[in-house]
């Protein structure tokens, strides 16, 4: 009877040491931008590796038709000069003239946003936790994500950028 005793305080033992091994290393666990590929607003492919960005990178995966998307992209437009310096990408699966009408709407001249169409599905396997819109992801110059939001206050994105 006590060899099962101290097997089990053994067992119990060696559970809880390797409890905070394994937090600790998902807590290290780096997600890197994704590789993709999808197709801008002319029909052209666009790569992540054609990407450049000094500072900031920040992927929105959006439906041109969402009531969401367009209230976080008009928090977006409203506060432009807090994302000075920060790359965007609005990426949709959705219908690429709606896309380029909600370009025009809210990003029209701006030279920072590149709007990428994806017809098909890829972002999927990009992006697998891309689940609602809009879904936004932001990484820093070495490529490794430093957040990921839901729909938010313009303020609740730009303090990820120090």
């Amino acid at each position: 009877m006590m060899h099962k005793f101290y097997a089990l305080l053994i067992c119990l033992f060696v559970f809880i040491a390797v409890q905070p091994a394994q937090a600790q290393s998902q807590a290290k666990t780096v997600k890197k931008l994704p590789e993709f590929s999808f197709y801008d607003l002319d029909g052209k492919v666009f790569t992540s590796k054609q990407l450049k960005y000094d500072k900031y990178l920040m992927v929105v995966y959006f439906d041109p038709d969402c009531e969401h998307c367009n209230a976080q992209a008009e928090q977006i437009k409203n506060n432009i000069a807090k994302f000075k310096g920060v790359t965007m990408v609005w990426l949709s699966i959705g219908d690429p003239g709606m896309m380029k009408d909600f370009k025009n709407k809210y990003f029209a001249n701006s030279k920072q946003v590149i709007f990428l169409h994806d017809p098909t599905m890829n972002i999927f396997k990009a992006f697998p936790d891309a689940i609602e819109t809009p879904t936004l992801y932001i990484y820093n110059k070495n490529k490794v994500q430093i957040a990921k939001l839901g729909e938010c206050k313009a303020a609740d994105i730009y303090k990820n950028f120090k």
